[in-house]
């Protein structure tokens, strides 16, 4: 954490700053903890990390000597998910750099520790939608809805990218219904709802673009 202590007109101290945090797809609370001098002087705030980073602001009475982030040793308790979330984030660096053996790798080796994550699911799918490798893309993209939908957007943008695989293998009508999925749940993360009326009115042809939304 970066933080800084600054002195008040009325002699107290508050402590100022920032915890960011590296893995993405994680919405977790973490304490923050500054001690100080004098019996009992020591406050714990809870933050709430919905983002990279998240600021904190802490008042003393008495004279601050070190802020503790996670000072219960709480992250150490759910260490399988951050572990899980690091892995797959090595596989899409990998498959952002077109390393896609190393990628399915990853994304195999973190669903081992998680068979329900969705998030993971998604990006395997994308991963063998890139390869023009179809059925292992619905397999992986079914595999996501069927799992944990965290984050929420994954439901709209898995029907979506099933819609593609479909598409990509002639089967207009499962495609267009997989579309019209996605356009009843309404929800329009990154554009998701424009994508739909996209492929409504022109099927997903692979040799466009890149497929992959890496998120």
């Amino acid at each position: 954490a970066d933080y800084l202590i600054i002195r008040t007109r009325g002699g107290k101290f508050v402590a100022r700053g920032t915890v960011k945090q590296n893995y993405d797809n994680l919405r977790l609370p973490i304490d923050v903890q500054l001690r100080s001098e004098g019996e009992g002087a020591n406050k714990t705030v809870t933050l709430r990390m919905e983002q990279a980073s998240a600021d904190f602001n802490i008042e003393s009475d008495g004279k601050p000597l070190e802020i503790i982030i996670d000072p219960g040793h709480k992250m150490l308790r759910i260490s399988p998910e951050l572990r899980v979330s690091s892995i797959a984030r090595r596989g899409i660096e990998q498959m952002k750099e077109g390393n896609y053996a190393e990628a399915q790798s990853q994304f195999e080796a973190a669903l081992k520790l998680d068979r329900s994550n969705s998030w993971v699911y998604y990006h395997l799918g994308l991963l063998f939608l890139e390869q023009r490798n179809y059925d292992l893309a619905k397999d992986n993209f079914q595999a996501a809805l069927a799992g944990n939908l965290n984050p929420a957007w994954l439901q709209v943008w898995a029907e979506i990218r099933l819609g593609n695989a479909y598409d990509a293998q002639g089967d207009r009508a499962r495609a267009v219904a997989r579309y019209k999925r996605a356009e009843s749940l309404g929800e329009d993360y990154d554009g998701a709802q424009e994508a739909v009326k996209k492929y409504q009115a022109t099927p997903y042809d692979p040799r466009d673009s890149q497929t992959a939304l890496i998120r």
